[in-house]
């Protein structure tokens, strides 16, 4: 049986089956998604993702985004060639551009689970509809959003606090599209996983 949580850039809500996540009190105070008495995680510290045909600047956008993890966390990310629906394909994660008036955020992430909260398969939707007139480096802070969430990241604390709501913390990957956060992109310029992001993941992984 499979689990499955979307995840809105702009509002950075996660739901399953129609209730709101719980997130229990850890040592890191870790912003992923609780599973089970576990964080919801991959089963090991790398993962293979495919693109589809992304047009403009997006696969620049997303390829910065994918690098500013190595060196910052112990996770990294691959890439694949063939689709995750093709046999023998490594792909756990599929990232698309899409162009599409009718959804509301710039930016989806939905993400697949097993029985034992090991997450399976992640889908990115980056709507250009939402992001055109992003520059580079913008459309790279939310991609660099957008894996955090492939990775089981969400936006709320383990005590279930909204991360705007947490000024000690600082800014954060999570601050970026929380519209009363000062954290956000357009005053800040965070598109790399910060101090908190990178100790969120080490944590976890």
């Amino acid at each position: 049986m499979k689990g499955r949580t979307i995840c809105r850039a702009a509002s950075a809500v996660a739901v399953v089956g129609g209730s709101a996540l719980v997130w229990p009190a850890s040592p890191a105070n870790a912003h992923f998604d609780y599973c089970g008495g576990v964080y919801m995680r991959w089963p090991g510290n790398q993962v293979d993702y495919w693109q589809n045909n992304m047009p403009y600047d997006y696969p620049t956008a997303l390829l910065n985004a994918e690098n500013s993890f190595d060196g910052r966390t112990v996770f990294s990310f691959g890439r694949t060639g063939t689709p995750p629906w093709e046999a023998g394909s490594s792909a756990r994660i599929a990232a698309y551009w899409v162009n599409d008036q009718n959804m509301g955020a710039s930016a989806i992430t939905a993400f697949f689970w097993d029985g034992n909260c090991h997450l399976t398969d992640a889908r990115i939707e980056f709507n250009h509809y939402k992001m055109s007139g992003y520059s580079t480096a913008k459309k790279q802070s939310t991609s660099a959003h957008e894996l955090m969430h492939a990775i089981g990241g969400n936006a709320r604390t383990a005590d279930g606090k909204a991360w705007n709501t947490e000024v000690n913390d600082g800014c954060s990957l999570w601050s970026l599209f929380q519209q009363s956060d000062s954290c956000r992109w357009d005053t800040k310029g965070i598109n790399v996983p910060q101090s908190h992001d990178s100790s969120d993941i080490d944590w976890v992984y």
